[in-house]
């Protein structure tokens, strides 16, 4: 196990995972394994390997906050951006406090072009994390710009009744 994460930390992921898969082939039901594994594919470009192996971690141990954060990281790198916010929510239940998810959940609702969710999330990890500031600040604004423009816009439209 511990080769593992030191391949890991030093970028050998096909080292890293290969050690995971031998701790998985001793003890089939390793939550870490699965989750270490899981990174390690998730650092080579395995998206769906690292998907497969953070839900089993999770299927293992549901309340497993990091597997289901990682899983989030996976499933916004593939544009799956209801899994990442699925995942982030899950993370955020567990750990309400946890900027990185309100931020990584910010992030996928800015995608989706859901403004009062994105602006809601960039505050909150702003607020538990003030180094998320510099970052989610311009976001919000452009948000609430966004907002504005829309509302205007539907303003000027004629009554389609």
């Amino acid at each position: 196990y511990n080769r593992s994460i030191a391949r890991e930390e030093k970028g050998d992921f096909d080292g890293s995972s290969s050690d995971n898969t031998r701790i998985l082939e001793l003890d089939p039901k390793s939550v870490k394994a699965f989750y270490n594994r899981g990174i390690a594919r998730g650092q080579k470009g395995d998206l769906e390997g690292s998907i497969a192996d953070n839900s089993k971690a999770i299927q293992l141990d549901p309340k497993y906050t990091q597997a289901y954060y990682n899983r989030a990281l996976a499933r916004a790198q593939k544009n799956d951006l209801d899994g990442a916010i699925d995942d982030n929510t899950k993370v955020i239940e567990l750990s309400p406090n946890n900027a990185e998810a309100h931020f990584n959940r910010g992030a996928a609702y800015w995608k989706k072009q859901d403004y009062d969710r994105t602006i809601a999330d960039f505050q909150k990890a702003s607020a538990l994390n003030p180094a998320y500031k510099p970052q989610a600040d311009p976001v919000i604004e452009q948000a609430k710009q966004f907002k504005a423009e829309a509302a205007a816009a539907a303003k000027g439209r004629p009554d389609e009744t």
